[in-house]
């Protein structure tokens, strides 16, 4: 379900859904209102659990004597973004530990699903650009896994990484410490990730003055 009024926007539709949907919209994936809806009608309920409760980026674990910052993201938005994406997101997730968890990324997990006729040319390029990313964060690649699709029935490549760091004594930084009053620090500027995601999807072009 989308929103009913005219289109304005010369052909493109607002992938915003209305607030009560029965299926999946592409604005559930976009880290937003509905994102937050998604995880709070379906995801917590089922999993629930006192880490995933706290509604973080990343979760806060305890192993033996050290804490651990646990974290993921997906890249799904097709073959040509990547060579791009890679090297200013992948760093960026590898680092999320480091900005939302305060602490020490070391290492890191990639998943590839793969369409059947992928060149391996395009998969050695997007590789290289992940080695050269994990290297610039100071972050190993340890393990992974790699599944392949049918033909047409993926966008050429979909990634998943997960990484994990150390948190230092001491440290505790959680959403549900933040107060009125506490100021706000951002790594870049706000909207620029999912402007670069509309672009990709809808074929845009931006530029900047």
């Amino acid at each position: 379900m989308t929103s009913d009024k005219p289109n304005l926007s010369g052909g493109y539709v607002c992938p915003v859904p209305l607030s009560e949907t029965s299926t999946i919209q592409l604005a559930h994936g976009g880290g937003g209102r509905q994102s937050q809806r998604l995880m709070e009608q379906v995801f917590l309920p089922l999993f629930d659990n006192p880490e995933l409760r706290r509604l973080h980026d990343g979760a806060l674990l305890e192993v033996g004597s050290r804490r651990v910052a646990f974290t993921t993201d997906s890249y799904v938005c097709g073959r040509c973004f990547f060579r791009a994406a890679i090297s200013v997101t992948w760093p960026s997730m590898a680092r999320l530990t480091t900005w939302r968890c305060a602490s020490r990324p070391t290492r890191a997990v990639r998943g590839f699903i793969l369409e059947e006729g992928l060149p391996i040319d395009t998969l050695v390029s997007i590789t290289e650009s992940m080695q050269r990313a994990a290297q610039a964060a100071g972050v190993c690649v340890v393990t992974g896994d790699t599944k392949v699709v049918d033909r047409g029935k993926g966008d050429g490549v979909f990634i998943n990484t997960a990484g994990l760091g150390l948190v230092p004594e001491g440290v505790e930084i959680r959403p549900d410490r933040a107060c009125p009053g506490d100021k706000v620090l951002i790594s870049g500027e706000i909207a620029a990730h999912g402007i670069a995601i509309l672009s990709v999807r809808e074929g845009l072009g931006f530029e900047t003055v």
